[in-house]
C-alpha cells in the first residue's frame, strides 16, 4: 500500500546526534534523542523507515524495540535499538503497519 496523504504520515524525523551539555559537563558526548510522539504504546517501540535503494520518498515500515534513557515531554534519550540517521515515524504511526511500503508525501513548495 503506497500512502501519499500527509495526513497519515505527519511527521517523519531523521535521527542527528545533539550534544550533551549538563552545564559544561560531558560537552563532548554526543546522544541519540527521539520524540516521545514517536514511541507506541508499549513504551518500548518505533516505526522506522527504511528507504528502497535509490530512492528518497519510497520505503518500508519495520518496527524497532528500543532501549531508552531520561525522557521528558518533548524527548527520550536513546541508548539503543537506532542509530544516527536512521527515520522514525514521529506522528500517525497508528495509521501504519509493520512491513508496509509507504511513499512519503512532500508538500509543494508555495513560490
Amino acid at each position: 500500500m503506497w500512502l501519499e496523504k500527509s495526513s497519515q504520515i505527519e511527521q517523519i524525523k531523521r535521527l542527528e546526534k545533539n550534544n550533551s551539555n549538563n552545564n559544561g559537563k560531558n560537552a563532548s558526548k554526543a546522544s541519540l534523542k527521539i520524540p516521545t510522539t514517536a514511541i507506541h504504546s508499549d513504551g518500548v517501540s518505533v516505526y522506522k523507515l527504511t528507504l528502497d535503494q535509490g530512492s528518497q520518498s519510497t520505503g518500508k515500515i519495520s518496527a524497532v524495540k528500543l532501549v531508552l534513557g531520561k525522557i521528558d515531554d518533548q524527548s527520550a534519550e536513546l541508548v539503543s535499538g537506532l542509530v544516527a540517521g536512521d527515520i522514525v515515524i514521529a506522528t500517525g504511526w497508528h495509521a501504519l503497519s509493520e512491513g508496509q511500503q509507504v511513499r512519503i508525501a512532500i508538500a509543494e513548495k508555495a513560490q
